[in-house]
């Protein structure tokens, strides 16, 4: 299969941005309504004094009803970059820790085909000469994909940090919510185990008996989750072939730090360590992924919807809250230059994307964020949707 680094939409996109705005039933006769302009005007008013550059994507029911980006996507002041570049909606970006919406969907996906319940352990989801030495092996899809395996936030991400993890022996008590980028890192690692078993098979079994090395079996995991969500999430909108690797257009969205005139960073080919974060994609296709997710069954039907939204697999329990018509569902996502080590203001990659009760989702995504205001992104995309309820 030829590869592309940049998606093509689809007559399914096409239709998915429709330039009309369907009407809100549920306004009829509240005693609030929902301004979708006020709406707009407060994700612009909290966002535009704080980023170097920013877009946003609103839907109504799955059609696309506002979409925009403002400030550069390339700094003023990056001349090393060739700055000034103006930030675009369709341009694609770090999406940070919202992968594990894509990463969700697809587990979620290949669970439906092969008939498991979120209570089905990942043990014959993992490399068959990987020793079982801890209780890793015995954890849950639900107790992995909720942050509840008790697996910590420091394990790693890459394929040598989940053998290890697997083969340690360490107790892992499940219970109590943690977040860790290692459970969503595993799951790149089942995922490849469910969508191509034979050859992981085979090349579990070369590599116990030397014909290949353990490099060979990470790049092979790697590919097979890269397939895995082109052919479960991507190409039924229609789009072609991506790989998390940075984008090959030369007016790439550059993170920045908003307290100084560094020059802007972008985060390396992801391919070995995408899952938990890595994947890159512009505001509007993943307002169309988390809108074909609400609205349809192309990739999962009502009862794993339902499974993903009791237990929040791959959703953030900051996101997926009560809000004014019932109950959010998303993610945000962060990291700075020193991926690792993010913390506090000053964020470079800062994104989002949220189902809201009334019709409504968005994806924002920015490329920095400063100011004193030091909340998630989602935090904020909330405030900005609970304040733009009007009385009539």
């Amino acid at each position: 299969m030829k590869k592309y680094g940049l998606a093509i939409l689809s007559i399914s996109l096409l239709t998915f941005f429709s330039a009309c705005e369907k009407e809100n039933p549920g306004n009829k006769g509240a005693s609030k309504y929902f301004d979708l302009d006020l709406f707009e005007q407060n994700i612009n008013d909290r966002l535009g004094p704080n980023t170097i550059g920013y877009s946003y994507s609103i839907s109504f029911e799955g059609n696309q009803v506002k979409s925009n980006a403002f400030g550069n996507a390339v700094a003023s002041f990056d001349a090393a970059n060739g700055g000034p570049v103006p930030y675009t909606v369709g341009l694609p970006q770090d999406l940070a820790s919202v992968s594990k919406v894509i990463t969700a969907i697809t587990v979620l996906r290949l669970m439906q085909d092969n008939n498991l319940d979120d209570l089905i352990v990942i043990n014959n989801y993992l490399p068959i000469h990987w020793a079982r030495n801890s209780n890793v092996h015995l954890k849950s899809f639900q107790t992995l994909m909720s942050h509840r395996a008790g697996i910590p936030g420091n394990a790693g991400i890459n394929h040598a940090n989940l053998k290890t993890l697997v083969e340690g022996n360490t107790f892992y008590q499940s219970g109590t919510y943690a977040y860790s980028n290692t459970n969503y890192a595993l799951m790149r690692v089942v995922i490849a185990h469910l969508y191509a078993p034979t050859e992981c098979l085979v090349m579990a079994n070369q590599v116990m008996v030397g014909l290949k090395r353990e490099s060979d079996l990470e790049e092979l995991i790697s590919e097979k989750y890269i397939e895995a969500v082109n052919n479960i999430v991507l190409f039924p909108l229609g789009m072609i072939y991506r790989e998390p690797v940075p984008s090959s257009l030369s007016n790439k969205v550059w993170n920045y730090s908003m307290d100084n005139n560094a020059t802007g960073w972008v985060l390396g080919d992801a391919k070995l360590f995408v899952g938990s974060a890595g994947w890159r994609f512009s505001a509007e296709t993943m307002n169309e992924i988390i809108a074909t997710l609400k609205y349809t069954n192309k990739y999962i039907n009502d009862e794993y919807k339902e499974m993903m939204n009791t237990f929040l697999m791959g959703w953030h329990p900051g996101s997926s809250t009560q809000v004014e018509g019932g109950m959010s569902y998303g993610h945000g996502g962060f990291h700075n230059a020193n991926f690792w080590t993010s913390n506090g203001l000053d964020r470079g990659c800062y994104t989002c994307v949220i189902i809201f009760p009334n019709g409504y989702e968005c994806a924002v995504l920015s490329n920095s964020i400063g100011g004193a205001d030091n909340v998630s992104m989602e935090s904020r995309i909330i405030n900005c949707y609970q304040n733009a309820w009007v009385s009539n």
